[in-house]
């Protein structure tokens, strides 16, 4: 591992590596979706939500803040505005009265159709402009940096 400088950097100056990149990356994308949610009528992070979930295959809070590497709380009251929204329904657990299962309804299941469709419209649109400036970085290597930045999040948790 390279040290860092002991020289004092000027404002602005950000030999950081990736790091500036990455962050300028995850900025803008949730930026752009944001804006393409707003549309649906959803809010940033309901959309990572909807399409963990299932019509059939109920899931619990925390299944899906393990899956989206978040809080169950901020699961919990994600949900909650789902639930008013008609996006979502609970469940009994038949096997374990304490847990409570979460499904998508008719209305939700669209909705994930709506998001992925956005989702595959906007990848399009990316990879469109990363070939017009001739840049060879794909999906799977950001799948890759994404996996790495993923695990070293679940040891901080």
């Amino acid at each position: 591992m390279d040290e860092f400088p002991d020289e004092l950097i000027e404002a602005g100056d950000s030999d950081d590596g990736m790091i500036s990149s990455l962050l300028l990356i995850g900025k803008t994308t949730r930026a752009i979706v944001g804006y393409r949610l707003i549309e649906l009528g959803l809010f940033v992070g309901q959309d990572d939500l909807i399409i963990q979930l299932d019509p059939l295959v109920p899931k619990n809070v925390g299944e899906v803040a393990e899956d989206l590497n978040i809080r169950p709380s901020t699961v919990s009251k994600t949900l909650d505005r789902l639930f008013a929204a008609g996006l979502v329904t609970r469940t009994r657990n038949p096997n374990d009265a304490r847990t409570t299962g979460i499904l998508l309804t008719s209305s939700g299941t669209d909705m994930r159709k709506r998001i992925l469709r956005m989702r595959y419209d906007l990848n399009d649109e990316i990879m469109h402009h990363v070939g017009i400036a001739g840049l060879t970085v794909g999906p799977a290597d950001m799948k890759a940096v994404g996996e790495v930045l993923t695990a070293r999040m679940r040891r901080l948790r």
